[in-house]
């Protein structure tokens, strides 16, 4: 990983699922313009105390890197490389975004100019999604990230599902609240698409109100 994609400069977060390090690969005489930064996730089964969810999250893992180097598009995270090593631990290595919209929310600096910019971009990273038979599920202002260049980028798949386009519907309740659809608590059966969109709302809701949707 470090041949190809530089040593880790700093920890970016850790939880259950591993650890997020920043990579930046060196600059060298033979590029044209800067390198760019690298997010690379780190998980060892092995480290887990629990078999069983270890597991879980390794198949997680694979399924978000499998995603991100399918749903090839400018607004959806990129997926460059999936490793696993002989000691057992696992490498995703991703686009590396520093901002979310959950800070720009936080910090009040999103212009109304701002907001038609960011807002127009995710719904074309959805509408890519859901044109190729997935719907998200998960989306809220954590998971639409900004790149270097400030471009949006949607991430985190861990939630993501494939649906029929003839026949749309998904099941079991899956998302962070509140950007949760009321159907999907209610409903044995709805349109995941829909779900995606009644989070739409309230991410649009929250960048129109720099207020977060638990506070509006």
């Amino acid at each position: 990983i470090q041949a190809h994609y530089g040593a880790p400069e700093r920890l970016l977060g850790s939880g259950t699922g591993g650890s997020v390090y920043l990579h930046q690969p060196n600059y060298n005489a033979f590029h044209s313009s800067p390198t760019p930064s690298y997010a690379v996730k780190i998980f060892s089964p092995a480290a887990s105390a629990n078999p069983t969810h270890a597991t879980h999250l390794v198949q997680r893992l694979e399924e978000e890197a499998r995603l991100g180097r399918a749903l090839q598009h400018p607004n959806i995270i990129r997926t460059f490389d999936y490793v696993q090593e002989a000691n057992g631990t696992y490498y995703s290595v991703m686009e590396y975004c520093p901002r979310d919209m959950f800070d720009m929310v936080e910090s009040g600096a999103l212009t109304p100019a701002d907001i038609d910019c960011y807002f127009v971009q995710l719904l074309h990273g959805v509408h890519h999604m859901h044109s190729e038979g997935m719907a998200h599920r998960d989306l809220k202002l954590d998971n639409v990230c900004l790149s270097e260049t400030g471009q949006v980028k949607i991430i985190d798949f861990g939630c993501t599902t494939a649906f029929d386009r003839f026949a749309p519907a998904a099941s079991g309740v899956c998302g962070s609240d509140p950007y949760i659809a009321p159907e999907v608590f209610h409903n044995d059966e709805y349109d995941p698409r829909k779900a995606d969109v009644w989070a739409l709302a309230v991410i649009l809701l929250s960048m129109m109100s720099n207020h977060f949707p638990w506070e509006v």
